[in-house]
């Protein structure tokens, strides 16, 4: 993940959790509307078919699809299908030149978190308020994932890296 230069300490709450504050104006994570409007893309999404390579909601997505739909960006993807062959680099290169910041917690909504499930196998979810959607292969469908009581909540598997659009 990239650095971020601190100007201040950071503030935090009772339990020691870093609040969300600006270090630069480019970092700033505001809950913005577009943030809340990629949530929503995503959890309308939810029920849609699973299918590997996906990317169209009438016949099936996966999570690339799912990433793609609800950030309002189907065009200019990593060819093939390159989440199972545990190089995330190119999701890295894709999430930086398109306008995405590496960030640390605490997860907004619309951020995108890229995670190993398995060793060689790499998911992006999108985070929405109380939780993630996610692409499920085993359900075969896209579904909500509960769990984001806390904006420090991580989904249940390692967590690669944290994606946050910057703000124009």
């Amino acid at each position: 993940m990239m650095a971020r230069e601190k100007t201040t300490p950071p503030k935090t709450n009772r339990r020691g959790t870093i609040l969300r504050e600006t270090i630069r104006h480019e970092t700033i994570r505001l809950e913005t509307g577009r943030g809340h409007a990629v949530a929503a893309r995503a959890l309308a999404l939810v029920g849609t078919p699973f299918k590997l390579g996906g990317r169209d909601p009438a016949d099936g997505i996966d999570c690339i699809g799912l990433a793609a739909l609800a950030l309002d960006r189907t065009d200019d993807l990593p060819g093939g299908y390159r989440l199972n062959a545990g190089d995330e680099a190119p999701w890295e290169t894709w999430f930086a030149a398109h306008g995405f910041d590496a960030v640390e917690s605490p997860a907004l909504p619309g951020d995108v978190y890229l995670v190993a499930p398995g060793p060689l196998h790499r998911h992006l979810l999108i985070v929405v308020r109380g939780g993630f959607v996610h692409a499920h292969a085993g359900l075969r469908r896209t579904v909500f994932l509960p769990g984001c009581a806390l904006p420090e909540d991580a989904p249940p598997w390692p967590v690669l890296s944290l994606w946050h659009e910057r703000s124009l």
